[in-house]
């Protein structure tokens, strides 16, 4: 029997490869003599066959044979001396007697079940190879050009994947990514949750996290709270904390400072509502607010707390509809010492009546074709608020020697 092999990264992507449908046929040859000449491989193969199983169980409980004959070596994996290992060898070769392919029929032939789902994309332009069905499965390949995907996987881990980038799903617990950003959020279901890369994998450790593999390969890592382990190719595994940061290149771990910016969640853009308000003053809306001869302003309310004492029918206000003008005589009032609030001429529309609910963020913006006032003296502003003490305010002071 040829000497055990330590598992090495080629192994483990091989495995994945297998289980995910992705192993080309002479990957599929080398890979069962390996476990045919490897108790220690096989023991791998075994333990990781079971954990995959044992996430399929409830669907596929009548199909649980494959997973009895290999659960016997479970045990194995927890002692250190090979020897250990031997009395299993003849129980995992008659498995893999029977052709690697019986058991990748038990796993493929039936429809796979579904591992993840796309929740959100915003912007997306995906990959000509790319698998983007809303529901995802062992094997869906996920390659964005540009724009954010929300996916969230059975076991309770949410990915958010920033384009260009490219994802392979291995099961609900581990995912590859090729190139390209992410940020995960994992709660305790997800709990082991890993990330495989060109040059390592991270493994969650309950955790919020984000990756970026460079075109090169090279895996940068960035803890947003709680922790991860780092593995290397090849290296050991090392902890990160929140805030800490990593990269993985050439089989090596390097402490780095954050430089990278992550969307760590998907925020609709704001939905922009233009209304516009267009006042005629010769031929003003028929309104409440009446000037001097009981002419309607085309003007609805008064800014709350002003004008209390001016009358109905006002006497500073003329409709001159022959010119489409509206004559003001101002008062003497302050509005930001709150003087003479009651005279003060502060009118105008209410936001409510353009589907204002006082919930959204709004701007105002005012085109006033003429006023004749300011070739001379004065002042002219729009406000907006809820009393005459309440308001954002903004416009423009003329100057006399300003035309």
């Amino acid at each position: 029997m040829a000497e055990s092999k330590p598992i090495d990264d080629l192994l483990r992507n091989q495995i994945d490869a297998y289980f995910a449908g992705q192993l080309a046929e002479e990957e599929f040859r080398a890979l069962e003599a390996r476990l045919r000449e490897d108790a220690q491989a096989r023991a791998y193969f075994a333990s990781y066959t079971l954990f995959l199983n044992d996430l399929y169980m409830e669907q596929r409980a009548n199909q649980s044979l494959v997973n009895r004959g290999i659960s016997p070596a479970i045990p194995i994996l927890n002692r250190n001396k090979s020897r250990k290992l031997l009395p299993w060898a003849t129980v995992l070769a008659v498995v893999l007697a029977l052709g690697l392919g019986a058991i990748l029929t038990w796993r493929f032939v039936s429809d796979e079940p579904t591992i993840a789902w796309i929740v959100n994309a915003q912007d997306c332009q995906w990959g000509h190879a790319s698998q983007h069905e809303k529901t995802l499965r062992s094997g869906s390949v996920l390659q964005v050009e540009s724009g954010l995907a929300e996916i969230r996987f059975a076991s309770g881990a949410t990915l958010v994947l920033q384009g260009p980038a490219e994802l392979t799903l291995h099961h609900a617990k581990a995912v590859q990514l090729k190139q390209g950003k992410l940020t995960a959020n994992v709660p305790e279901s997800a709990h082991g949750f890993e990330v495989l890369t060109p040059e390592g994998r991270v493994i969650d450790l309950g955790t919020s996290f984000g990756l970026n593999v460079q075109p090169s390969g090279a895996t940068d890592i960035v803890v947003f709270e709680g922790k991860v382990e780092a593995e290397p190719k090849g290296g050991q595994r090392i902890p990160l904390e929140r805030e800490q940061s990593a990269r993985l290149a050439g089989g090596n771990f390097l402490p780095t400072h954050p430089s990278e910016s992550y969307v760590r969640a998907i925020v609709p853009p704001p939905k922009i509502v233009p209304r516009k308000y267009i006042l005629d003053f010769k031929n003003p809306p028929k309104t409440a607010l009446l000037d001097k001869e009981a002419i309607p302003t085309g003007l609805t309310h008064r800014l709350p707390g002003t004008g209390k004492k001016i009358p109905a029918q006002d006497s500073r206000l003329t409709v001159n509809r022959l010119t489409g003008e509206l004559e003001l005589v101002t008062t003497n009032s302050d509005i930001n010492h709150q003087v003479n609030m009651d005279e003060g001429e502060y009118f105008g529309i209410r936001l409510k009546d353009l589907g204002f609910t006082g919930t959204e963020d709004f701007e105002i913006s005012v085109l006033f074709p003429d006023i004749p006032a300011l070739r001379r003296v004065g002042q002219f502003g729009v406000y907006a608020g809820v009393k005459s003490d309440q308001v954002i305010r903004g416009g423009l002071i003329s100057r006399k020697d300003t035309v």
